[in-house]
């Protein structure tokens, strides 16, 4: 799946998540949950946005919209 560069750059959204969840598996029974759903427009191969669903060590979900474009 075709992904931005910038939104998993440090400081971007997606690189933000992911050090968040690196973080809680990296801690003794820390545990992170995650899904992720690509939004799509057409037949084009890269994705428009993703919304991902996440919790952390089995807390409250979280619901981001990362959108697949510069600045995120």
């Amino acid at each position: 799946m075709k992904l931005n560069s910038q939104i998993n750059e440090a400081g971007g959204k997606w690189h933000q998540m992911e050090q968040e969840w690196a973080s809680a598996l990296g801690r003794e029974g820390g545990s992170a949950k995650v899904k992720i759903k690509p939004q799509y427009t057409g037949s084009s191969a890269r994705p428009d946005n993703f919304i991902v669903e996440y919790s952390i060590d089995g807390g409250r979900v979280k619901k981001v919209t990362v959108q697949n474009q510069n600045g995120g």
